[in-house]
């Protein structure tokens, strides 16, 4: 069971609460197996960079609670 919500927050509805996404799931194994904390660590930075981009060119169309995963930017 992870320790923290899934970085995706609005932007992904997860199927349970205690889901992680792929990457972040990596990075918690990662740290259980024995690698440096800092390896998991830089990979949920990356990840929360990734999203931060996301976020600011696609943040308008990002709704509270919304059951489509598909978020596609006005035109």
């Amino acid at each position: 069971m992870p320790h923290t919500q899934s970085l995706y927050g609005e932007l992904r509805r997860e199927p349970r609460r205690e889901c992680l996404s792929t990457i972040e799931t990596i990075a918690e194994s990662l740290s259980s197996l024995g690698e440096p904390a800092e390896t998991g660590t830089a990979l949920k930075a990356l990840f929360t960079q990734l999203l931060e981009a996301y976020r600011q060119n696609y943040g308008s169309t990002v709704r509270k609670g919304a059951t489509d995963r598909r978020v596609r930017r006005k035109r």
